[in-house]
């Protein structure tokens, strides 16, 4: 950090290095002293002081600028010209000549340059302006600087001024990208991939504006890097599934499908029919987009190109998601909103306890009771997590005396329920609308506490019809025949386990384990 009379300032890496050199060499006061000779003048001035200027480490005063501006030669400035011709559109024999040769060295000679890339450079020292290329002594064919202006005509009888050490430099990151001249177009060219395209779009073109402007005709131009349109997650409720999908605005499905993949098999851009390039390197929303169906082991295609379908016991977990990913928009509709509401607001559910508990249960216990018909309304499973001895049986009996007095139709039996089976896939959903009452809830526990649960309901919810199932077939037997009479029926796990044959075909609202 810089602490000076404007504030605090934070000094990058690329600054620290940048003042590196200078500190080894300052006094105890920050100060330092040394020489530029006439010779390295243009140097000095040109290259080192701009560097100084915008260095804010640097504080920089010139007391020689006068002095100096006389001996100083004009400054050179570099212009750029890029233009882009498709494979297809090469007809010249010296390009496809070119084309052969460098798809002979590289490594994948079977690898498709699919862009012919022309750069033309000129240097201008004020009135005159010179063609830069390699020297003629690098490749053979390659011309003399060729000079236009007033400096045409002197160049003839004068010595002109060129800065060779300036000119070296550009030439240098020039043949980075653009290894070939070409005499008959006065200018250098290449031949790229995508991958090499991308990449001299990414450093290429910034590593020449530092030397000077460029300009690009407009088949360049339509080769340039855009960041992706941030994905956006729709999520809907239809019944008991909910509806995810993934959109972008710019893309069409099949696009957002394949730039999906790219960035999953780590690619570093997606090329678009348009000619650009999407940057996958910087893409938040795609990042936390494969973390969102990574956690719902959803695959891009299931979201993108058929919209996946997830359990509505799940919203809440999406949700979660959701938060987590921030650069994800979203939008959720009416009934999914509605829903999330409720779960956080459950302090605030209209539930109430039955009349005969209101006073029973604690305020933990109510929480809980109305945290159960939350579910219960959403139509899903869940967990009571109490510790042993804070009244989850008490709880229970509250939401089913609740239940079972509340014969709204929405309280109806269901028109589709699970039905037990040996997975003991359990959770009944509500159903959605019916006259008929509620069908009986199982409760399933240890054998030693069979008769406590039915003691428990005789206690708090006398109104409720409760049947141990105990004993063998024979009793079972009797029970099914006047299965109806009751609401509740208590079974031990072995009796289960002994049973399921005769349970399986029948439907409950409430499974308890």
């Amino acid at each position: 950090y810089i602490l000076n009379a404007d504030g605090l300032s934070r000094v990058t890496e690329e600054e620290l290095s940048a003042m590196a050199p200078f500190h080894s060499v300052a006094d105890a006061s920050g100060s330092f002293r040394f020489q530029v000779g006439l010779a390295h003048l243009q140097e000095f001035y040109y290259r080192v002081v701009p560097s100084f200027l915008q260095n804010p480490g640097v504080d920089f005063h010139d007391s020689c600028a006068k002095e100096a501006e006389g001996h100083l030669p004009p400054e050179p400035v570099f212009d750029f010209y890029l233009d882009c011709l498709d494979l297809n559109e090469v007809r010249d024999k010296h390009l496809q000549k070119i084309e052969q040769q460098e798809r002979m060295k590289r490594k994948n000679a079977a690898q498709k340059q699919d862009l012919c890339v022309l750069l033309r450079a000129d240097v201008r020292y004020e009135n005159a302006r010179y063609s830069l290329c390699k020297a003629s002594s690098q490749q053979e064919g390659a011309p003399q600087a060729s000079h236009t202006g007033e400096a045409q005509a002197d160049a003839a009888t004068t010595d002109v001024y060129r800065d060779t050490t300036q000119e070296d430099r550009v030439q240098t990151a020039i043949q980075r990208y653009f290894p070939t001249w070409m005499p008959e177009k006065q200018s250098f060219a290449t031949f790229f991939t995508d991958e090499e395209m991308f990449s001299f779009l990414q450093g290429g073109l910034s590593l020449l504006e530092n030397y000077g402007t460029v300009h690009g005709t407009d088949a360049f131009r339509r080769h340039h890097i855009r960041k992706v349109t941030p994905v956006k997650v729709g999520v809907s409720v239809d019944s008991n599934i909910v509806n995810l999908e993934l959109t972008s605005g710019e893309l069409s499905p099949d696009e957002l499908l394949e730039v999906m993949e790219s960035y999953q098999k780590k690619k570093r851009f997606y090329k678009l029919s348009s000619g650009d390039y999407l940057d996958l390197t910087d893409a938040d929303s795609l990042s936390q987009a494969d973390l969102l169906m990574n956690a719902l082991d959803l695959s891009p295609e299931s979201v993108i190109a058929h919209g996946a379908k997830v359990p509505l016991y799940r919203a809440l977990y999406l949700d979660k998601l959701l938060e987590e990913h921030e650069a994800l928009a979203s939008s959720r509709d009416r009934i999914y909103r509605s829903l999330i509401r409720n779960f956080h607001t459950i302090g605030e559910a209209e539930a109430e306890p039955p009349k005969t508990l209101e006073n029973t249960l604690r305020p933990y216990q109510s929480y809980g009771f109305k945290w159960i018909k939350t579910l219960e309304g959403a139509g899903f499973g869940g967990i009571l997590a109490d510790e042993m001895g804070l009244g989850k049986t008490l709880q229970m009996i509250s939401v089913l005396s609740s239940s079972y007095a509340d014969m709204a139709p929405s309280g109806a039996a269901p028109t589709k329920t699970p039905t037990l089976t040996k997975e003991m896939e359990s959770p009944a959903l509500l159903p959605e609308s019916t006259t008929s009452p509620l069908p009986p809830s199982l409760i399933v526990c240890p054998a030693s506490l069979v008769y406590n649960w039915q003691e428990e309901f005789h206690k708090f919810a006398k109104e409720l019809q409760v049947a141990p199932i105990a004993g063998g077939a024979s009793s079972f037997q009797k029970l099914e025949a006047r299965w109806n009479e009751a609401q509740i029926y208590i079974i031990s796990y072995d009796l289960l386990k002994r049973n399921l044959a005769r349970l399986n075909d029948k439907t409950f609202f409430y499974v308890i384990l």
